[in-house]
């Protein structure tokens, strides 16, 4: 009889050796290919956003939503009611176009811990939370009973020269600590007035890290996804409504916006929505890609929600450069070129 010839242990070794070089070649490719997937899938909730926009116009002729009204106790909300602070929460743009519909997947994002930036009053659903978040009234559990008009968790954000914040009257401007002091106001943007549809963003996504979308608050944070992003520079004021009436807006560089490891870095919101500082740095670099501006690497690349319904992916570098978000400041009131 012939005795069976087992494995010898160099055998072994080499064997082991040479799957753990395919497990070195493949898992970088995996990974990618990972992260690829979950862009196309945020793109995919995007456009699906971009549809829900289009039926609204069709709905309110021709006119786009306000990013976001403060609505009484029955959820109603009018232009000359806009009592802030906003007792009853926030109505948000997601909310017009979809409504109570709990399940709004379309506004979130694999990318995000949750799928995006938590609502400021995530209301009575302890699942709607996050960790370290405070809502508009200091609360950090689910008892409090202030809820949102909103999609539970929202990755995108509108541009706020499309979509408008309920700054309608000089009231509403007024009692409102961050856009006081101005004369300027906010007025409802009809599509038919827009040029280059094509080349004209609408929407697009927040950084993955929803404190960066936050207010700071005692060693917590209240959470600002209700918040469109301005896009333009400033001469000189503190936010777009005391920007002189008779004087244009600028368009942002590239280069001044934070570096990715600087951006990554930031605990809190220094350049967050409610500062004085460049809102495009709330703008997500969350998916491959490599840019640069400046001398400075800018990180990856987002999805753009453009003013005709389609979606692309590119970097905010890209965007920029292009003036993608347009060269007229249609939502104010005063002079809205862009420069």
């Amino acid at each position: 009889m012939q005795k069976s010839r087992g494995f010898t242990l160099i055998e072994l070794l080499v064997v082991v050796g040479v799957i753990a070089i395919l497990i070195a070649i493949l898992v970088p490719s995996l990974s990618k290919a990972r992260a690829e997937a979950r862009a196309v899938k945020c793109g995919t909730g995007m456009r699906a956003v971009g549809q829900g926009v289009s039926i609204y116009l069709t709905a309110y002729e021709n006119v786009y939503p306000p990013s976001y009204v403060y609505p009484d106790a029955s959820g109603a909300w009018a232009l000359d009611n806009q009592v802030h602070p906003p007792a009853n929460g926030y109505m948000h743009w997601s909310y017009f176009l979809f409504g109570e519909v709990k399940d709004q997947r379309a506004f979130m994002c694999p990318e995000f811990e949750k799928g995006g930036v938590p609502r400021t009053n995530p209301g009575p659903n302890g699942g709607y939370w996050m960790d370290g978040q405070v809502d508009q009234n200091g609360a950090s559990t689910a008892n409090n009973a202030v809820e949102d008009r909103q999609a539970p968790f929202v990755a995108f954000s509108a541009n706020a020269a499309l979509m408008p914040r309920n700054k309608f009257t000089e009231n509403d401007r007024d009692s409102d600590p961050s856009t006081a002091g101005g004369d300027r106001l906010n007025g409802f943007v009809r599509n038919t007035s827009l040029t280059h549809a094509s080349s004209t963003i609408l929407a697009t996504e927040f950084n993955s890290n929803w404190k960066t979308i936050a207010q700071p608050q005692g060693g917590k944070f209240k959470a600002l996804g209700h918040r469109p992003i301005m896009p333009f520079g400033l001469l000189g004021s503190t936010n777009e409504f005391s920007n002189p009436p008779t004087a244009p807006f600028t368009n942002v560089s590239a280069a001044s916006l934070m570096d990715s490891a600087s951006l990554q870095s930031q605990a809190a919101a220094d350049y967050s929505l409610i500062n004085d500082n460049i809102q495009l740095n709330a703008v997500g670099r969350n998916h491959p890609g490599v840019s640069t501006a400046g001398g400075k690497s800018m990180g990856g690349s987002s999805n753009f929600l453009y003013v005709d319904s389609h979606v692309e992916r590119k970097s905010i570098v890209t965007a920029l450069d292009a003036r993608e978000f347009g060269n007229q400041f249609y939502s104010i009131s005063g002079t809205q070129t862009v420069r």
